[in-house]
């Protein structure tokens, strides 16, 4: 709507000629509403109102209104109905569904983005299994191919059997190791504590503390021919006895065993730092150095009961180029469209993912219906550009999304406002974790306010099924709808705030916060390594003062100037970028975000 306009009733009194007094009011009355605002040099001539105009508040009663738990409950029964592997005709099946959905719903626009990426299968002519021999080399024991089937959810096909991504193929034999959880100090202990060598032997580790990835380094530094990794019942059946695991409880049964992958960082192998487009550089396989060297197989609590001294694994667990898919929904903005506020949630799945992630699947897929259907009726539609991603094979190690984002990379960079997450949306039902970057700690805290508003035992397992989820941890699916209410709030208020909801004092308050906490721990050791080791304290001080300084000038901001909110916007939009080194840390060119670096130094 322009600026430059006159009521019906003035037009009447100009046209019938009154007298020169009613002539003069009208011009008064067109000088004060139809001369473009000069307030701080700031011309909008011709330019819409909405440029200027601050969000509606009442939009967020509106859109919360629109959800609905059942609608959750059925996407959630239907996104689990069958067992959905990246690289699979069945996750392409859920990937082309979904896009059509969203085009029905009334998207601006819809995609699918196909990669070629190097994922990882066991072979279903040869099961992987673990053994146990006797002293002449007898068969006492193997390890079952699949977990029992407790209730008919689990008897479905196509149900991969338990595997470890990237696992070296072989077999090998060797004595038995227990290393507590596998971590390095674990692996110390083991060899200069208890001085047991571990090199030639198989390692047998329970499930926690550190990703499973760094577990097989560990193994391999210390001389490991295979690694073994089960779920401990203390961590995963809390001491439970039969009758109070699943399908009688959400702890973890004897026969569960959690999947899993190995490869320690992100995307595709074989295309490091470029998108795995068909005319894309492949690196050989043989030079890959982030893949693992040993075989490695999850085991449930009951068949690590069984295992003694010696042990056998084989692994027929091997490498495979496959096509993955991301759909992803446009809901265009009106003002700023060339603005994203993206929101993500990954589609595959070891099994039927019923918590990860088909929980925050099922929600992002009404989150996604709520909006669309709020800009189909012209009841509302955002000021920034609004993008639902669906990404393929996340649990290989993000591969989807990080194609996705090589591949824009330099679009994203420059216009992406905030990316939202919701990988599992319900795991319990007790409290809600949200992990955000500084920018985002009060728009988040504001956003839980207003929706009103851990891993978890059967994690990754067959039974983490729609029957656990509907049985034991949120039967009537309010908790999914007061995390869709949230993730829409939050959306909201960053697609549509007319200065974007950041906060970048909040930076400098947990940039000195975690120098602290590298003082206390490493700080002797950095005064001794580092000569300008005291100048990060200065150097966080300076920040403070121009963020807060930064803060107060935001206060006084002419709102009626959209080159100064632009500014401003734009400002606090790149601080994030400003850690990021294109060069990537010495010897992790992986790792880019360099603030990550203090709780990595050493």
């Amino acid at each position: 709507m322009s600026l430059v306009t006159v009521s019906g009733s003035q037009r009447k009194l100009i046209f019938a000629g009154v007298s020169l007094l009613a002539t003069f009011i009208v011009g008064l009355l067109i000088g004060k509403f139809a001369i473009p605002p000069q307030e701080n040099g700031a011309n909008l001539s011709g330019m819409p109102r909405a440029i200027i105009q601050e969000a509606d508040d009442t939009i967020h009663e509106k859109l919360t209104s629109r959800i609905r738990a059942e609608n959750i409950r059925e996407n959630l029964r239907q996104l689990t109905s069958k067992p959905h592997l990246a690289g699979t005709p069945a996750d392409y099946i859920q990937a082309k569904e979904l896009a059509d959905l969203w085009m029905q719903q009334g998207f601006d626009d819809v995609a699918i983005t196909p990669y070629d990426v190097l994922l990882s299968y066991p072979d279903p002519a040869r099961p992987n299994v673990v053994r146990l021999r006797g002293q002449n080399d007898e068969l006492l024991y193997e390890s079952p191919e699949k977990e029992a089937i407790l209730t008919p959810r689990e008897n479905v096909p196509d149900v991969v059997p338990p595997f470890i991504a990237y696992s070296a193929p072989g077999i090998v034999k060797g004595q038995l190791v227990y290393v507590n959880y596998g971590r390095d100090e674990d692996f110390k202990y083991v060899t200069d504590t208890a001085l047991v060598n571990v090199t030639g032997k198989i390692a047998i580790a329970r499930y926690g503390k550190i990703f499973r990835g760094d577990k097989v380094r560990a193994a391999q530094k210390y001389g490991a021919i295979g690694l073994i990794i089960y779920s401990d019942p203390e961590d995963y059946a809390k001491g439970s006895n039969s009758s109070d695991v699943y399908p009688n409880s959400w702890w973890l049964p004897p026969t569960g065993a959690q999947r899993g992958s190995i490869y320690v960082t992100d995307g595709d192998p074989e295309t490091p730092g470029y998108p795995s487009i068909s005319t894309a550089y492949r690196v050989p396989q043989s030079e890959i150095t982030h893949l693992p060297r040993i075989p490695v197989h999850p085991i449930s609590y009951g068949v690590a009961e069984q295992l003694m001294k010696e042990a056998e694994m084989a692994i027929s667990t091997s490498n495979q180029r496959r096509t993955i898919h991301n759909t992803i929904g446009v809901i265009t903005g009106s003002v700023e469209p060339d603005r994203y506020v993206i929101l993500g949630n990954h589609r595959d799945a070891w099994v039927f993912g019923a918590m990860d992630p088909s929980s925050g699947s099922a929600v992002m897929m009404e989150a996604a219906r709520v909006v669309a259907e709020s800009v189909r009726s012209g009841e509302w539609r955002p000021r920034r550009s609004i993008v639902f991603c669906s990404w393929g094979a996340e649990e290989y190690g993000l591969l989807g999304s990080n194609e996705w984002v090589e591949e824009y990379v330099k679009t994203l960079g420059a216009r992406t406002v905030a990316y939202l997450n919701v990988d599992t949306a319900v795991s319990g039902n007790h409290s809600i974790a949200i992990a955000a970057t500084p920018l985002l700690y009060r728009a988040v805290y504001e956003a839980t306010k207003r929706a009103l508003l851990s891993s978890y035992p059967l994690y990754h397992s067959v039974y983490e099924t729609f029957y656990a989820m509907e049985k034991f941890y949120d039967p009537d699916f309010k908790i999914h709808a007061s995390v869709t209410s949230l993730w829409v709030e939050l959306a909201r208020s960053l697609a549509d705030a007319l200065v974007l909801p950041y906060n970048v004092s909040d930076y400098g308050v947990m940039l000195e916060q975690s120098r602290v906490e590298l003082d206390n721990n490493h700080g002797e050791l950095l005064r001794q390594r580092i000569a300008n080791y005291s100048a990060l304290k200065r150097n966080i001080e300076d920040f403070q003062t121009v963020a807060d300084d930064f803060m107060k000038q935001m206060t006084t901001i002419n709102k009626n100037d959209p080159l100064a909110i632009r500014k401003v916007n734009d400002q606090m939009m790149q601080l994030e970028r400003a850690f990021i080194d294109p060069a990537g840390l010495p010897g992790r060119s992986y790792f880019r975000y360099v603030r990550s670096l203090w709780r990595n130094v050493l």
